[in-house]
């Protein structure tokens, strides 16, 4: 369920045989004695070495000056054996060059292996610092409206060492988050003159594990950021500083981590803003009409890179199957179902389904004096100190309901979640959050 205007953009084994031809016993001498016949050809399947040569037999007195043996013939794909020479009473020929056992079997293409295991990437993929990026939803509430709305993070996920069962190991994470451009739009004609820029005051968004224990948290990342982190005066406010005595009025504040806007100033007739419905001719109050020269309008959301302060976390894995990474479940987030009291839920009167998540509610608070108030997953954005934004979020997904069949009525986010129907409602506008299945996320099997 998207909200309409919330469009957003958060061991193998090798297996193989060896075939040996067999060793032909030497011929017996007689009238130069026959040449010993070649090795067969190794047998197919992975290369087997060709059989060792058969020795010529010892060519016996000839007699009356025998003829020479019968050359022997060579194995598949050895050389005959060429006969010896019949000497008058002297040796035979050693019955010829033994039969080089023939050229050895091709054996086939070497068996690949097997299939990496079953199970998330496959254990290469979770041992040698590969990364795994993969936009994973997250549900979130504002300050400003009562909508429920998934937000599209990028989470990836590095691991440089085996997972084995129930251990350890040390996982890295980073991404990027999103703020919606629907605030971005609203702050346009809320400050006079627009605003190009916006002061981060909060951005966490908690890695949690499914399948086993740990959390790595994530936060706005400064040096990804533009402009980053700015000092502003005391007065004039919007003065930039580096010392008290760039300012009007002293201090020059400690810094703050100030983030642009995506922003166009292609305000032309069919320009960028036009096409976005901001353009000059879309109304009084469109932002070409209401922003300072150079007039602009905002194109999306803000996206904010994340990385994990306290670097690489160490984390345990469950005893078998995957462990995945997702984000974290705020604990105030509740379900509608039996026993729940929220007006919210469509048995006590409200809209959402039995199954559909209730999240935690947005307050702004203190993000610089208690950073713990933004919690495990929230945005705290300060627009010009006039708009300030609140998000809290906790992990799930975009949902609907079950149309028909046993689980008819019960929240679901896909059609694998309603056995003989279907899952209506995903990308509405209908506030429906769900649990994420973790299936869907970034994976390590546990081996």
């Amino acid at each position: 369920m998207i909200r309409s205007c919330l469009v957003l953009g958060l061991g193998f084994c090798l297996t193989f045989a060896v075939g040996c031809g067999d060793d032909p016993a030497p011929p017996t001498g007689g009238s130069g004695g026959s040449a010993g016949s070649g090795g067969s050809a190794g047998s197919g399947g992975s290369a087997g070495s060709g059989g060792s040569a058969g020795e010529g037999g010892m060519g016996g007195m000839a007699g009356e000056g025998g003829t020479g043996g019968m050359a022997g013939e060579g194995g598949t794909g050895g050389m005959a054996g060429a006969g010896g020479t019949a000497g008058a009473g002297g040796m035979a020929g050693a019955g010829g060059t033994a039969g080089a056992g023939g050229t050895a079997g091709a054996g086939g293409t070497a068996g690949a292996g097997g299939t990496a295991g079953a199970g998330g990437s496959g254990f290469a993929d979770c041992n040698d610092g590969n990364t795994q990026t993969q936009t994973v939803q997250i549900g979130c509430t504002n300050g400003v409206t009562t909508a429920q709305s998934p937000f599209p993070n990028v989470l990836s996920v590095t691991v440089s060492e085996p997972v084995l069962s129930g251990a350890t190991f040390t996982a890295d994470a980073s991404g990027t988050g999103a703020f919606p451009k629907f605030f971005l739009d609203a702050a346009q004609g809320t400050v006079p003159g627009g605003v190009r820029s916006a002061v981060v005051e909060g951005f966490n968004v908690t890695v949690e594990l499914s399948n086993g224990t740990g959390q790595i948290l994530l936060q706005a990342d400064p040096a990804g950021i533009t402009p980053g982190l700015t000092r502003f005066c005391t007065y004039p406010s919007s003065t930039v500083c580096a010392a008290d005595d760039d300012c009007i009025v002293a201090p020059c504040k400690p810094a703050v981590l100030l983030a642009g806007v995506p922003l166009s100033e292609d305000c032309s007739v069919g320009g960028v803003c036009e096409g976005l419905g901001q353009g000059p001719n879309d109304g009084a109050t469109a932002q070409c009409n209401i922003t300072n020269p150079p007039s602009f309008c905002v194109t999306g959301d803000l996206l904010v890179p994340l990385f994990a302060p306290g670097g690489p976390e160490v984390v345990t894995d469950g005893a078998a199957g995957d462990v995945s990474f997702g984000w974290a479940v705020d604990p105030a987030t509740t379900t509608c179902g039996a026993g729940s009291t929220s007006t919210r839920c469509a048995a006590n009167g409200g809209t959402l389904p039995d199954g559909a998540l209730i999240l935690p509610a947005s307050v702004y608070g203190d993000p610089v004096g208690n950073p713990a108030s933004v919690g495990l997953n929230g945005i705290r954005l300060n627009v010009a100190n006039a708009l300030f934004v609140a998000l809290q979020c906790s992990a799930g997904n975009d949902g609907g309901a079950c149309a028909a069949g046993a689980n008819a009525g019960l929240g679901c986010g896909a059609d694998g979640d309603c056995p003989g129907s279907t899952c209506v409602g995903v990308g509405v506008d209908d506030d429906i959050i769900v649990a994420t299945d973790p299936t869907t996320l970034p994976a390590c099997p546990i081996n």
